[in-house]
């Protein structure tokens, strides 16, 4: 039997890429949980919860919001598989709209941009 390495709450932020103030967060919102807890009270994380930290943090930078990967997480814990993919569907699904989204925005800034350049008076131009 393998033993599990587990790591306290700075380490395990370090390793994720996360603040210890965010792994707080997630831990308060349910997202994540310590593998063990110390006699001490202290939380002690292990590579499953590095794993889980490092796909919570590049949600959250794409845009999703916690309550929606909630079902993914929920789903997850109860080694439902049906709903697991029902919920990794729907969290990709909403990843193709914000990128279609953010490439809207992208196309939008650029031309009110040049449309800016276009009207400005060739003196004040830089």
């Amino acid at each position: 039997m393998t033993v599990q390495k587990s790591y306290g709450i700075s380490a395990v932020a370090a390793k994720a890429g996360v603040s210890v103030h965010q792994l707080r967060i997630y831990v308060q919102l349910g997202l994540v949980t310590p593998c063990k807890t110390t006699n001490g009270g202290h939380g002690q994380y292990d590579q499953a919860c590095v794993e889980r930290l490092r796909l919570i943090h590049a949600a959250v930078q794409s845009g999703l919001l916690f309550s929606e990967m909630r079902g993914f997480f929920l789903a997850l814990d109860k080694g439902n598989d049906r709903v697991l993919q029902q919920e990794q569907a729907t969290l990709v699904t909403r990843l193709a709209e914000r990128r279609h989204t953010v490439q809207t925005c992208k196309a939008l800034l650029s031309r009110l941009a040049d449309r800016a350049a276009a009207e400005r008076p060739a003196e004040e131009a830089p």
